[in-house]
This record gives C-alpha cells, structure tokens and sequence, in this order.
C-alpha cells in the first residue's frame, strides 16, 4: 500500500484506523514511545499547541474536576513549602497554618507574582530553597513588616 492510498484510506476509515494504530502502540510499546519521543522532539510547538487545547477543552468540559485538582495541587505545594520552611512564624511563632503565609524577606513579591503568578512563587521558592530569599510569617507579622517597611521608606524619603 502506498503512502498515498495509506492515507486516503485513513481519511475514510478514522475508526479503524486509529484502533489499528491503538492496537500497534499496545503491541509495541517501546517503539511507540520512541516514535512519540522523535516526533516530539521534532514538533515541540505543535505538541505543546496540542496539548493545551486539549487540556483548554477538558477544563471546560470538567471544571470542577480541574479546579478540585488545582486547588489540591496549591493544598500540597504549600505543606512542601512549609516542609522546607517551617511550620510556624518565624517572627512571632505562631502556628495556625490558615494564617502562615510565604514572605519574601526582601520585600519583591509583587515583582515575583507579576513575573511567575502564584504557584511560580511557590514552585521558585520549593526549587531554590532560599532561607534567605523567603520566610514563613503570620499575616499579623506580614502586615507589620510592611507597614514598618513604608514608615521606614517615608522616613528615608522625609530626610533625604
């Protein structure tokens, strides 16, 4: 069969020729995913096109299994940051999770959420482990370190 009939044979038969093809991938698995790999590796735009459509249609077919999944996605990012950062204020110690919030000790979180959104903060912060970069605080002790941040600024400015 040639190419050409091959495929006017496919555009004909969609059906059977994608269960032909399920059936070949389930008998030689390893080829399939060497082919995949190649095909892949030469058409990562199309690829990543693909699959954000696909995942864009399930979303909306699905979307309260999706939004489930991100928020328990967001629930375990947070317990590994607290894993790796600690699980309680480290101004004042308390303890109460709902109120523990990620801080950035040098005052740049605006910046780094327009950059990188929420869970890039998060998955930065995981990936660099940085105990100088971010800190574990209340959000009584958040608040009072930004408004002693702009007294602090308002006074530099006043004096300068």
């Amino acid at each position: 069969m040639s190419a050409d009939s091959y495929k006017a044979w496919v555009e004909k038969n969609p059906e059977r020729a994608a269960n032909r093809w399920q059936e070949w991938k389930d008998r030689n698995p390893e080829k399939a995913a060497a082919a995949y790999k190649k095909w892949y590796e030469a058409n990562k735009e199309t690829a990543r096109a693909q699959k954000r459509e696909v995942m864009k249609r399930l979303r909306a077919e699905n979307p309260d299994k999706y939004n489930a999944q991100s928020v328990a996605a967001k629930a375990r990012e947070r317990e590994q940051l607290f894993e790796m950062y600690g699980h309680v204020c480290m101004r004042c110690g308390f303890s109460d999770k709902r109120a523990l919030t990620l801080d950035h000790i040098k005052n740049n979180g605006n910046v780094e959420r327009a950059e990188l959104g929420e869970r890039g903060v998060y998955r930065r912060a995981k990936a660099s482990h940085q105990p100088g970069d971010y800190q574990i605080l209340c959000m009584n002790c958040q608040f009072i370190k930004r408004t002693e941040a702009a007294t602090a600024w308002r006074i530099l400015k006043e004096t300068a």
